[in-house]
């Protein structure tokens, strides 16, 4: 059915962002690889770290058959043990987000989806430093029109 996603477009943008090489699948515990993208919640280490939130989407018109379309809200956050570390990461995850033209399949748990658009929707944003820490945080928002295959 349109619409009806199983898993999140956080979730999905997560397996997007890993199959990109732009990180890695997370360990279950104990120590991450290199840039783990987490979908959701932001564990408190490591330092370098991509974390995706589903965020508000935007309505357009009705499918075809009445049902309707979204282009489903996202923010990636890039945490970076500094400056220098986390910007270019947030940089080079929006640009190719926004160098993605063609429809791109992604598999989550098993369900394949269909991304018929995504794109950033501004510069990435300085977050600033995280209260008495040399870490810091960077945004890129942006929005997904996504589809669960059948």
């Amino acid at each position: 059915m349109p619409g009806v996603l199983t898993y999140s477009p956080a979730e999905i943008v997560q397996q997007l962002l890993i199959d990109l090489g732009l990180g890695t699948t997370p360990a279950s515990g104990g120590d991450q690889p290199a840039w783990p993208v987490i979908a959701d919640n932001e564990p408190g280490s490591p330092n370098n770290c991509i974390t995706v939130r589903d965020t508000a989407g935007v309505a357009f018109r009705k499918h075809v058959f009445g049902q309707r379309n979204r282009h489903h809200g996202f923010q990636i956050m890039v945490r970076g043990g500094t400056h220098r570390i986390g910007w270019p990461k947030a940089n080079a995850i929006a640009e190719a987000i926004d160098g993605i033209v063609d429809v791109t399949i992604v598999t989550v748990g098993g369900t394949a989806y269909c991304i018929g658009m995504i794109r950033t929707t501004g510069d990435v944003l300085r977050l600033g430093p995280e209260a008495n820490s040399t870490r810091r945080r960077f945004s890129v928002n942006g929005l997904i029109y996504v589809r669960q295959s059948e």
